[in-house]
Formats: C-alpha cells, structure tokens, sequence
C-alpha cells in the first residue's frame, strides 16, 4: 500500500498538472478513496432494511435515506416558522 499508493498519487498530481488545473488533496486522493463499508439496519420510522455507512448501535434510532431526507425537509421547516 505504501509505495504503490504513493506512486498512483504522484501520477494522478502529473495528470492534473498537465491538463492545467490546481492540484490539491482533494482532488487526486479523492480518485483512490477506498468505497466506504456499508451495514444494515432497520429505519425507526418506515421499519424498512437499509444500509448506512456506519456500525449501527442499539437503542440509536438509524433512518433510511427517504426517512432522513423527510426528516430534515420538516427540521428546516419548523425552523422557518419560528
């Protein structure tokens, strides 16, 4: 992993220097990002089978994504009202 990921990063900097653009962190390591591990759970609302990118603890209420975008849709309304 060392030195092979490092040779790839060099590589990647080159690429983007030679097309003109601004090398930074994010922009080449983001190409070699591992995929994140994904684990299932049960959403506390809809009491479907989703996956979430994190250990799911017990006694922790997880949303699916349908859940958690409603969820946040009736946060920032209940903000504007105030």
């Amino acid at each position: 992993m060392g030195s092979s990921n490092w040779k790839r990063k060099q590589k990647a900097k080159r690429q983007y220097k030679g097309m003109g653009k601004d090398v930074n962190v994010r922009t080449y390591s983001s190409i070699y990002r591992e995929p994140k591990a994904m684990h299932s759970a049960v959403c506390c609302d809809c009491h479907r089978i989703c996956e979430v990118p994190f250990i799911p603890i017990e006694g922790k209420k997880v949303y699916c994504k349908d859940c958690l975008d409603l969820k946040k849709l009736r946060e920032m309304r209940k903000c504007n009202k105030v």
